[in-house]
């Protein structure tokens, strides 16, 4: 089983990290531009490669 946890917690974390540095990248697109459409853009690219 420690083969298995070591990569369990790593794909884990690095969810976890993509998903903290997806909302980051949100959230300095609306600090520094304030316009909806950027933030749509940089949405639509960070979700289309997940789902297509």
């Amino acid at each position: 089983m420690g083969p298995f946890m070591l990569v369990w917690s790593g794909q884990a974390i690095s969810l976890v990290g993509n998903s903290v540095l997806r909302f980051a990248f949100v959230f300095e697109t609306w600090s520094a531009t304030g316009r909806a459409t950027a933030l749509t853009t940089l949405s639509l690219c960070a979700l289309l490669p997940r789902c297509c």
